[in-house]
């Protein structure tokens, strides 16, 4: 059995300025920079064996402090990346139109994208999942692995089985993988941010 620390990555010059990511990239502020500081402090207390991140540099800068705080090793995947929003990205969110509606039925209409070059909810999960089947599989003991991503790719992986957590930068759920399954084990804890992306 694996478990999976679900994280979202420190906050963002873009996120201060609620601006869509997506596969761009944006430095983490000063708040960010704490903010990770702050996980790796709560993930000494988790035995993690292993990091693991997006190569994007947001999630790379955050699991980065956490693997050097726990001395573990961190390895970097693209497949666990943030939603590619395609044109949408770059763009603050309030001038986005469409950006609203897609939100609220991203995770129910999985296959709906938020432009034609965008990815979908599907796209997202599957790549995402295919990826932390991969290291589950690769660990020849039970393993607790600290994963740092992006609020929107984790709720597409997490909508298959609970509601849309809206992750706040630096916040946590856990997964577990056991007989080749998936299953939530805890959600976070406390007021959910709506602005996760």
């Amino acid at each position: 059995m694996s478990n999976f620390y679900l994280c979202r990555h420190g906050q963002t010059v873009w996120n201060s300025q609620r601006i869509l990511q997506g596969h761009l990239e944006s430095e983490l502020t000063q708040k960010g920079v704490e903010q990770a500081y702050a996980l790796a402090k709560q993930a000494n207390s988790w035995d993690i064996d292993l990091v693991v991140s997006s190569h994007l540099k947001r999630a790379k800068h955050t699991a980065s402090i956490c693997a050097e705080f726990l001395s573990v090793e961190h390895h970097t995947y693209n497949d666990i990346a943030e939603r590619n929003f395609a044109n949408w990205q770059g763009q603050k969110i309030a001038e986005i139109d469409g950006f609203r509606e897609f939100r609220e039925s991203c995770y129910k209409f999985v296959d709906n994208k938020p432009n034609e070059a965008a990815e979908s909810t599907r796209e997202v999960r599957n790549r995402f999942q295919s990826i932390l089947e991969e290291i589950a599989k690769q660990q020849s003991v039970s393993a607790n692995i600290l994963v740092v991503s992006h609020g929107d790719a984790l709720d597409c992986v997490l909508s298959q089985w609970t509601h849309p957590q809206y992750l706040k930068n630096g916040q946590y759920v856990v997964l577990k993988y056991s007989d080749e399954q998936f299953h939530i084990d805890a959600l976070p804890v406390g007021k959910m941010s709506t602005t996760a992306v």
